[in-house]
This record gives structure tokens, sequence and C-alpha cells, in this order.
């Protein structure tokens, strides 16, 4: 079922990551995959020597029997080695965000005195006293905040925590049910049910549903790379590393050799040129890789 869907071409962001999911649940998984892509050559590759021989008149009498038989074949190696997987149609998932960006894209708005800059699929509903923006709620993704001159307290809910200024440079990232929020300027302030944060310039908090960290530093220059263009790494694991392109990257990467897993990475890679990063952790950490319809990027 997976590679049909992923060799069909019609292939959505939801089954890519529902694909990802699985192929990492479990290393019987991973060598499943790896047994029906073996068995999708062969198939293809009878085929291909089915229509080499089509133009023959006795090919020909039994191409059509025939090429039932390799359709059925297909289909078979599909369910039989990797089973089905359930997801909503496109027209079930409704945008309940006043906002959002696509994977890859950047949007910049000005809302009354304050820059807001949303990151790579992220997605945010403005809060509005009349007709001022005196906030925002982040469904998901990233977002930086800038005020240069002291205004109404600004905030942006995030979990079940928010965070607020009056006046200073602050982003705040939601994902994997955590929270992170960063001060790049000025001061912050961080509530959230287990005790609030006060933050200055090059400090950062991360929380949860049930905990708060305390304060720590952070590293300015790296958390505010993406508006720049470029993603800062260091000693970061690979798996981190390949799970932060694929939010920049359509399609999908997918890391198979579970041996670099852990293996740190250390650098900048261009947002506008992730095809040539993903090249240079291929040979920096000695993988094969192959390209599959919709995007898939597979690292063994």
């Amino acid at each position: 079922m997976w590679l049909r869907l992923l060799h069909s071409g019609n292939a959505r962001k939801i089954d890519l990551d529902g694909f990802q999911h699985w192929v990492h649940a479990s290393r019987a998984h991973q060598a499943a995959f790896s047994a029906a892509r073996r068995e999708w050559q062969h198939i293809n590759a009878a085929a291909a020597l089915h229509q080499q021989h089509a133009t023959l008149p006795r090919a020909a009498a039994a191409g059509p029997g025939r090429r039932r038989w390799l359709k059925t074949a297909l289909a078979g190696t599909g369910v039989a080695v990797v089973g089905a997987a359930l997801w909503p149609t496109a027209g079930s998932w409704v945008s309940v965000a006043t906002d959002s960006t696509a994977t890859g894209e950047q949007r910049s708005m000005a809302l009354g005195g304050v820059n807001l800059t949303l990151n790579t699929q992220t997605s945010v509903r403005q809060l509005r006293d009349g007709e001022r923006v005196h906030g925002i709620d982040l469904i998901k993704g990233e977002a930086a905040i800038d005020i240069a001159d002291a205004r109404a307290l600004f905030s942006v809910n995030a979990g079940v925590g928010s965070s607020s200024t009056q006046a200073g440079s602050f982003e705040v990232r939601l994902a994997d049910n955590k929270v992170c929020v960063s001060c790049v300027g000025g001061t912050v302030l961080v509530r959230h049910p287990a005790g609030q944060r006060s933050l200055s310039a090059g400090q950062q908090t991360i929380y949860d549903e049930q905990h708060i960290s305390g304060i720590g530093a952070a590293d300015v220059q790296a958390v505010s790379a993406w508006r720049h263009g470029e993603l800062k790494f260091d000693r970061t694991p690979l798996r981190t590393v390949i799970a932060e392109i694929n939010r920049y990257r359509p399609g999908s990467v997918v890391l198979l050799n579970d041996e670099v897993r852990e293996r740190p990475v250390s650098g900048s890679f261009h947002i506008a040129s992730l095809d040539l990063a993903l090249v240079q952790l291929q040979k920096t950490f000695n993988l094969q890789a192959r390209t599959l319809p919709a995007g898939i990027f597979l690292l063994t």
C-alpha cells in the first residue's frame, strides 16, 4: 500500500507523515518495506520485459491477461507486505487558523506596531480587541514577534502557557507537544500553570502540559537563523536534523539506518538548497540514497 501510494504521485503531506511514523515504528516495518521495494523492482522489471515483447503476435495476444496479472501482483505486493493505512481525506481537514504557512513558506505581517513573522508549517489565530490585535494563538509551528516601541501588552498563547511583552523581540515554537520560548531582545514574561519565568535577551524556557523548565541560555543566532534563510546545528543528533529539514522541504526524508541516527551534526545549511545539505549528510555518514516520487528521499 505504501509503495503504491508513494509511486502514484498523489501522496499528500499527511500520507508522508504517516509513512514515516509507520516505518520508524519497528525494525520489522523497515525490513518489510525493504522487501516490498525489492519485490516492486522485480515486478517493474517483469513489466518492462513484457512491454518490450508486446509487439510480437503471441505476446500481443497474451498481453491483456498478462497485464491483468501484473496489476494484480502489484496490488497484492503492496497490501500483503506493508498493509494499509487509514487517514482522513483532504476534504475532511478544516483549517481554524486565521493565518498559516505551507511547507517551505515564511510570511511577515505588521499588526499595528507589532511585526509578526511565521515560519514554515505554522498556523496562528489573531486575537482582537475591536480593530486592535493584542495577541495570537499559536496553533502549531513557530512565530517571531518584534515590538520596537513600548505599547500595550502583546501575548502569544501556545499550549497551556502564554508569553507577553510590551517592548522586545521573542520567538515561540510549538512542536512535539512542547513549547520553547526564546527572548531575543528586551524582556518577555512566560506564564504557565506550574509557574512563571521572566526572560531577558539570550534566555529561554521550555514547557509542556505539566511542567515548565528553569531559565536557560539561548543561542540567539541559532534560534533566529531561520529568519535569515539558514538552519544551524551544534552537535545535534542526525535524526533531529532530518526532522528539521522535513519541516522545510516538500516530500519527506526517511532515515532507515539506525546506526547513525544519534550521530552529532554541526554546521549550517541554506534553506533554499536543502537537497545539497542532504548530499552532504549522505557523504558525511556514508549513506546510500534513493529517490522516490512525491519527494521521498530514502537514506540507508
